[in-house]
């Protein structure tokens, strides 16, 4: 992402268990909708706040170099399935992903289609 290009991001990202048909979100906060970062570790100027929400009144605002991470308790050998949903300004680039789960690092990266 170019200098001053913002992204609206992790408007509401879930992440689920194939296995189970009715699994619980194990994400905390994944819509962010308690209006702060509860559950979530702000990197640089990650912040919350109530413009342009995709559903809701709030959604998480990160710029170059910012991020939201949280770590999520897994089952060993369950797979699961990570979604999200994410709106880019100005052609920057969003990227979701998992680290630290014992495996190789996985990312997707996004562009709004508007």
């Amino acid at each position: 992402m170019a200098a001053c290009l913002t992204a609206y991001v992790l408007l509401c990202i879930s992440f689920l268990s194939v296995a189970a048909a009715e699994a619980p979100d194990l994400v905390t906060n994944g819509s962010f909708e308690t209006g702060d970062s509860t559950g979530w570790n702000p990197f640089n100027t990650a912040e919350v706040v109530d413009t342009a929400p995709h559903s809701g009144n709030y959604c998480a605002k990160v710029g170059k170099n910012s991020s939201y991470e949280q770590t999520v308790a897994l089952a060993p050998k369950t797979n699961y399935v990570l979604t999200g949903w994410a709106k880019t300004e100005n052609g920057a680039v969003m990227t979701l992903g998992v680290k630290n789960y014992g495996g190789s690092e996985f990312f997707s990266t996004t562009v709004s289609a508007e």
